[in-house]
C-alpha cells in the first residue's frame, strides 16, 4: 500500500499532455486548485484518483480500480517516449541514434516492441520539439547569441569575446575557471582545426595549458579567418581579461604554405624552428652561421627573425631546451575527441555550442580530478615523512619489503 512517502512519476502523452504514473495505473489531470492537483484515472468509468501537492509530491491516493486492470506495459511505453523526448530537447545527439538507443535500453517485451514507433515514425514529431527549443538557424554571421547558449549549463558566464574583425565576427569560450587556470600558466598550446567550423566562421583555435601536469582547455575560439591580424586581435582581448600578462611560452600549430614548395627554403626553415630546441648559449652562434649561408629569397624571413626574436625578445622566453613538454599532441588529441563528440562536418552554431557546454562540464570534472590526485599525492607524501620514509607510497612498500627480507636474513 502507498504511504506518504509515496513517488509519482509523470509521462507525457502522443498528444503532450501530461499524465501521472502510480502504481501501474495512468492518470490525467482532472483540476489543479494550486496547492492540490487531482489526477483521475485514465479509464472512462474508473473512479480512483491520485493527489498531488503543487510541486508535484504525493499526497494521497485510492485504491478502488474496479472495472479494469492495471496497464504497466502503456507505462513502459509512455517512460520510453518520455526519456526519447527528454534527449531530444537536451543533447544534439541525431534523434534517430537517440530513439534506437533508448529502444535498446528499455528492453521492451515483443508486444511492446510492436507498439512503439519506429524511428522514421517518430522523427517529424520529435523534430518540431527540438526547433521550438532551438533558436533559429541564421542566414548571416548578425545572429543574436541567447542567454542560455552564452552562458555554462550552471548559468555562468561563458561567452567571452564576441566582436568584430574587419567586419567578420570572432567568438570566444571560457568559464571563470579556464581564466584563472589560463592567466596563471607559463606554457600553452594552441591549435585549430577546420571540419568542425560552424557556418560563417573560418576556423575552431583553441588553447590549451599544463595544469598540474595535465593539459587542459582554457579557450575556444571561433575565428574568422587564419591570418597574422586574426591571431593578434584574439590575443590582445585575452590579454585585456589578464591584469598580468598573458603568457610567458608559446607553443602553437598554426598553418603556414611557406616552405612548402621549395625544399632549401624548406629545410633552412626547419633549421631555425629547431633553434629553440639548442642549449640557450649555442641559440645565437647557430642562428648567426644559418643567417651566413641562407638563400637570398629568405632575406626578409632572417631579418625579421634577427629583430624581433634575437634582439628584441629574451630568447629564454622561446627556448625550450629545459622544458619537459615540446608537443602539441595533446593539443591535437583534444581536437580529435572534441570533432568526434560534434559528429558532423560544419555543424550549425547552435549544435556547436551545446557539445561544448558538455565539454565545460568534462573540463570541470577533469580538473577536480587532477586536484583529487595531486592531493593524494601530497597526504602520502606528508605522511611517508612524518615516518622517516623516502617520499612516495610505492618507495615507502619497498623499503618496508626490504627491511622485513633482511630481518629475515638475520634470523
Amino acid at each position: 500500500m502507498a504511504t506518504s512517502t509515496s513517488i509519482v512519476k509523470f509521462g507525457v502523452t502522443t498528444k503532450g499532455m501530461r499524465v501521472v504514473l502510480f502504481d501501474r495505473y495512468i492518470y490525467t489531470l482532472n483540476q489543479n486548485r494550486g496547492k492540490v492537483k487531482y489526477w483521475r484515472c485514465q479509464g472512462r468509468t474508473c473512479s480512483a484518483f491520485v493527489h498531488t501537492d503543487g510541486n508535484d509530491n504525493y499526497k494521497a491516493h485510492s485504491s478502488t480500480h474496479k472495472s479494469h486492470l492495471p496497464s504497466p506495459e502503456r507505462i513502459e511505453l509512455l517512460d520510453f517516449k518520455r526519456k526519447v523526448k527528454e534527449r531530444v530537447i537536451k543533447e544534439t545527439t541525431a534523434i534517430a541514434r537517440i530513439h534506437d538507443q533508448e529502444l535498446a535500453a528499455a528492453r521492451l517485451s515483443q508486444t511492446l516492441l510492436m507498439l512503439a514507433p519506429s524511428a522514421g515514425d517518430s522523427q517529424p514529431s520529435l523534430s518540431r520539439l527540438r526547433l521550438q527549443t532551438t533558436p533559429a538557424l541564421s542566414t548571416s554571421r548578425d545572429f543574436d547569441i541567447p542567454d542560455k547558449y552564452g552562458e555554462t549549463l550552471a548559468g555562468k558566464p561563458f561567452l567571452l569575446i564576441d566582436t568584430l574583425i574587419r567586419g567578420k565576427r570572432m567568438l570566444a569560450f571560457a568559464n571563470e575557471l579556464q581564466l584563472v587556470i589560463l592567466f596563471n600558466l607559463k606554457h600553452i598550446f594552441i591549435d585549430g582545426t577546420f571540419s568542425i567550423c560552424p557556418p560563417f566562421f573560418d576556423q575552431v583555435f583553441t588553447i590549451h595549458g599544463v595544469h598540474h601536469e595535465y593539459v587542459v582547455l582554457c579557450v575556444l575560439a571561433l575565428l574568422p579567418g587564419r591570418s597574422a591580424t586574426v591571431y593578434k586581435h584574439l590575443f590582445q582581448m585575452l590579454d585585456e581579461n589578464d591584469h598580468e600578462g598573458l603568457r610567458e611560452w608559446l607553443d602553437q600549430d598554426c598553418e603556414t604554405a611557406f616552405y612548402k614548395d621549395d625544399e632549401e627554403a624548406r629545410f633552412i626553415c626547419q633549421q631555425l624552428m629547431a633553434l629553440a630546441l639548442l642549449p640557450l648559449n649555442k641559440v645565437e652562434p647557430a642562428f648567426q652561421a644559418l643567417a651566413d649561408n641562407h638563400p637570398e629569397p629568405l632575406d626578409e624571413l632572417f631579418e625579421y627573425f634577427e629583430t624581433f626574436w634575437i634582439e628584441t625578445t629574451s630568447i629564454d622566453l622561446w627556448n625550450v631546451f629545459d622544458l619537459k613538454t615540446r608537443t602539441n599532441n595533446n593539443a591535437e588529441g583534444w581536437h580529435n575527441r572534441f570533432s568526434y563528440r560534434i559528429d558532423k562536418k560544419h555543424p550549425n552554431i547552435w549544435h556547436f555550442i551545446r557539445v561544448l557546454h558538455e565539454e565545460e562540464i568534462h573540463f570541470n570534472q577533469h580538473v577536480q580530478h587532477v586536484r583529487m590526485e595531486k592531493k593524494k599525492v601530497s597526504v602520502q607524501e606528508e605522511t611517508d615523512r612524518s615516518h622517516g620514509q623516502p617520499s612516495g607510497s610505492i618507495a615507502s612498500c619497498c623499503e618496508e619489503k626490504n627491511n622485513f627480507h633482511q630481518k629475515q636474513h638475520n634470523s
